[in-house]
């Protein structure tokens, strides 16, 4: 999509004209996971690295390590149809990770999973902030949640900036509310 105004920029590069070589250090999860319901789920990440450029031999450990590292053990040979929603999910954040990226835009990341879950994920969300510098982006209504792992919360409405919300300060949804 082009902009109607103003400009967005994804690791110094606008993102109209960014390439390849940027975008293959951007991991993403948009809506719905994507998934081939017929791959195993070791397959779907271990195709995810391949489409970013992996090697062979890179994209089995790295997909060994991001399916222990989300949980996913027990599915990994599983048909990616078969899965519930929430393992649906912790797989299109596993291809989204696999690659390592710079930058992860994330939509409702921990929706569909269960309380391990969500924690889980939000350990390894800012596991990868902290200690492998990477910048997470997420998009996401629940307010409470993000202040449990963001360090900066910005209010966008209608593709305007409203403002920020303190996320370690106290009812981040009251926040909201007397932002509106």
């Amino acid at each position: 999509l082009r902009p109607d105004s103003g400009t967005a920029e994804v690791l110094g590069c606008g993102v109209v004209d960014a390439e390849r070589a940027v975008w293959s250090r951007v991991g993403h999860l948009i809506e719905t996971p994507p998934r081939y319901g017929e791959l195993t789920v070791a397959e779907s990440v271990y195709s995810a690295a391949r489409l970013q450029g992996w090697d062979r031999p890179s994209a089995r450990v790295a997909t060994a390590a991001i399916i222990t590292d989300l949980e996913l053990d027990h599915w990994q040979h599983r048909a990616t149809r078969t899965l519930s929603l929430g393992n649906r999910q912790r797989l299109g954040l596993a291809m989204a990770l696999v690659h390592r990226p710079d930058v992860l835009v994330l939509d409702e990341p921990s929706n569909s999973l269960d309380p391990l879950g969500v924690v889980r994920v939000r350990e390894l969300l800012r596991m990868r902030a902290s200690d492998d510098g990477v910048s997470v982006l997420v998009s996401s209504q629940h307010l409470d949640e993000v202040a449990r792992m963001a360090d900066r919360i910005v209010l966008l409405h209608h593709g305007q900036i409203l403002g920020g919300l303190d996320p370690h300060g106290v009812d981040v949804e009251r926040q909201f509310f007397q932002r509106l």
